[in-house]
């Protein structure tokens, strides 16, 4: 592992590396640093008992916490400044990250600030696989959060990092928070990562009672409170912030938007989360529809304030002479730090083409704070913007308003200069060769004694162009008259007072350094062209020009710009690529799932046929005992047939019998009939002999009835 980039925020001092390889060993003693290469903890302990180190660097590849803890002891021992680790910490094994951290706070160390900016994607619930490069540091005082609030506090860390981009140096912070147990936490990322020169962290409550800074806040953190609770105190919270100054917000919705509107706030850049990844987006007037992770404000450079100008970037505004005299030269100049210094004006197009009309409509025309404003539109209509009769116009009155003043100010002095120069690059891309080289020979002829030498860039770019605009017209004796001139006022440019150049020597600035690499740039392709002219080589000349340092920084931005567009596009088609494998996973877990149902269905008709075959061998045996059964009624049926064949003949005899049985009764019923009719006879006679008395009487006497 050859990665040194952590010695980037380590800095310099007396280096262990454990594990390391010994290229390693040599990039970092490379850059003047004193190096220690160990294989095992026992080197490691021997080194640490002989030396004093300030770093100890760690790239053990078991991962073994156990390890780890007893690595921060025997750094502990000897009270090593800050101990690094490369981890892997695999999916779900966040407790034992936890119980690292715990026992190393013990030792005395805690996670350093630095950690959220060498970890972006640091997911502290640990729902990934994740490669972390820990940074431990010893403090005096261990920091311990109770578990509790151990995730909120970890959440809002990790906001509070994406936020120093935007803070200046010398800016006084206030960061209103709602969990109390991170203040010391929040406060030491604040002051060890950016140059902010006060932190002040007070809960909302806090904020009412509490005696704010007279001076104001250049920046203002809020954490997420119900709208309610913060509307409440947002107009005093930001009546302490300065004009040009930023607030941040998170989880901002159009409500909050349109309610710092109210407070002359405008959103500057605001960061959401797409595919997965944080994505910074820079307002441009548009409509914030989402809710952003967090959103970044800046307070109207115009907005009327009470609170006092202060030169904070700096530090100071004298010396030198002229330069950072911005209260003294400007009507209202907070306006510098909102729509013209690099890198700290505002980053938005939008805004500052917004913030310059408004400038212009309350300024005076031949003012410094005009001058700024139009600057910034000419800039934006060189790259393509509108308004370029309008603001053409404006620049051509004020250079001649003030190139006629006796004793202009230093500040307007110095717009003269550059919208002089600005005016010339207009003309010049539009082809109108003659109004260039007029405009571009006024700054060239300008003195950098009434303003600052930092000027100079502007005055030898007028020079180099005019020059390669002769060249091109075929002038090339003006141009070598212009080259030579150009040359010579560089030169002289070298020559200047250390305090127009570093300010105090004891707190000194460096951009003015940086603006010289320009002027060497400039003098560098001037030089170049002067001695192309004897031979006529101005293709080499270009050629070399191309080669200056200012020519490969802008393609090295342009460079970074390809691979900024590289990533989105590597990004997205990283999302795609996901949405596509999560689609494969989708399908092949439908297919799973349906080849799972029909292993279930092919279960279920095996267990039905084994339920079928079972019942059937059942009905088998049934079937059997059936047949027996069968066979034995067959039997029986038979036995019975026998005996009622048996029974039937006697029937039939018994029938036989019957019907002689009825002859005879017939015979006997013809008797019984013809005794009846031979009675009835009889009885006839006797009626008629009872009938006669005499018979009758005889026949008592008889005893005959």
């Amino acid at each position: 592992m050859n990665d040194i980039s952590i010695t980037d925020y380590l800095g310099p001092g007396v280096y262990l590396l454990q594990n390391y390889p010994k290229e390693t060993e040599g990039l970092i003693a490379e850059k003047g640093y004193k190096v220690h290469n160990c294989a095992d903890l026992a080197q490691c302990k021997d080194i640490l008992n002989r030396n004093k180190v300030n770093f100890l660097l760690t790239n053990d590849k078991d991962n073994n916490f156990n390890e780890y803890a007893k690595i921060v002891r025997t750094a502990a021992r000897q009270l090593v400044n800050k101990i690094v680790i490369n981890i892997f910490v695999e999916k779900g094994n966040g407790q034992s990250f936890q119980d690292f951290i715990n026992i190393t706070d013990n030792l005395g160390y805690s996670i350093d600030t630095v950690f959220y900016l060498l970890n972006p994607g640091y997911d502290e619930q640990f729902r990934d696989d994740q490669s972390l490069k820990i940074v431990l540091s010893y403090r005096r005082q261990s920091v311990v959060s109770t578990d509790k609030n151990i995730l909120e506090t970890t959440i809002f860390e990790k906001k509070i990092v994406n936020t120093l981009p935007y803070i200046r140096p010398g800016d006084r912070v206030l960061v209103i928070i709602k969990n109390k147990n991170s203040i010391t936490n929040i406060k030491n990322i604040i002051a060890e990562q950016t140059k902010a020169s006060e932190v002040e962290i007070y809960s909302l409550d806090e904020i009412k009672s509490v005696q704010l800074n007279g001076n104001g806040y250049h920046f203002l953190i809020t954490d997420k409170y119900a709208d309610d609770g913060l509307n409440n105190a947002l107009k005093v919270i930001i009546s302490y912030l300065v004009p040009a100054g930023r607030y941040v917000s998170f989880h901002t919705d159009k409500t909050v938007v349109e309610t710092l509107s109210n407070y002359n706030l405008q959103p500057e850049v605001y960061l959401f989360y797409e595919h997965g990844l944080l994505k910074t987006q820079i307002h441009q007037g548009e409509e914030i529809t989402l809710s952003p992770e967090l959103c970044v404000f800046m307070k109207s450079p115009l907005a009327r304030s009470e609170l006092p100008y202060q030169e904070t970037i700096y530090g100071y505004s004298h010396p030198p002479k002229n330069l950072l005299a911005f209260a003294r030269d400007y009507t209202n100049p907070w306006l510098i730090r909102g729509i013209v210094e690099f890198p700290f004006r505002n980053r938005s197009t939008y805004h500052l083409q917004q913030y310059s009309h408004q400038i212009l409509e309350h300024s005076a025309p031949d003012s410094p704070d005009y001058a700024a404003a139009l600057a910034v539109l000419g800039y934006q209509m060189l790259s393509g913007s509108d308004d370029t009769a309008d603001i053409y116009a404006k620049m051509l009155d004020y250079c001649s308003n003030v190139s006629q003043m006796d004793n202009p100010t230093p500040h307007q002095y110095r717009w003269l200069i550059s919208l002089s120069t600005l005016l010339g690059l207009i003309c010049n891309k539009n082809n109108d060769k003659a109004n260039a080289l007029i405009h571009l020979s006024r700054a060239a002829n300008s003195s950098i004694d009434k303003f600052s030498p930092s000027i100079g860039t502007k005055i030898l770019q007028s020079f180099y162009l005019q020059s390669v605009i002769l060249i091109s017209l075929n002038r090339i004796s003006c141009a070598e008259i212009i080259v030579d001139r150009g040359i010579k006022r560089g030169i002289q440019l070298l020559y200047q007072h250390p305090d127009e150049l570093v300010g105090k020597i004891s707190q000194p600035f460096n951009f003015v350094l940086y603006i010289y690499h320009d002027i060497l740039d400039w003098l560098i392709k001037m030089v170049n062209i002067k001695n192309a002219i004897p031979g006529r080589k101005f293709n080499i000349a270009n050629f070399d020009n191309g080669n200056t340092w200012s020519a490969l920084l802008h393609e090295r931005m342009n460079a970074i710009n390809n691979m900024s567009q590289m990533i989105d596009e590597r990004d997205r088609t990283i999302h795609d690529q996901k949405c596509l494998i999560d689609e494969r996973d989708r399908t092949i877990h439908d297919q799973k799932r349906l080849i799972d149902e029909r292993d279930s269905t092919v279960l279920t008709q095996k267990n039905l046929i084994d339920e079928r075959d079972l019942v059937s061998a059942q009905q088998n045996q049934l079937i059997e005992q059936n047949n027996k059964t069968i066979q034995q009624l067959i039997q029986n049926v038979t036995d019975l047939n026998s005996q009622v064949s048996s029974k039937e003949q006697k029937v039939d005899e018994l029938q036989n019998q019957n019907i002689k049985l009825i002859s005879l009764i017939d015979e006997k019923d013809l008797h019984i009939a013809q005794l009846s009719t031979d009675l009835e006879r009889a009885n006839t006679i006797l009626r008629k002999i009872n009938s006669t008395p005499v018979i009758r009487h005889l026949l008592r006497m008889l005893n005959i009835k």
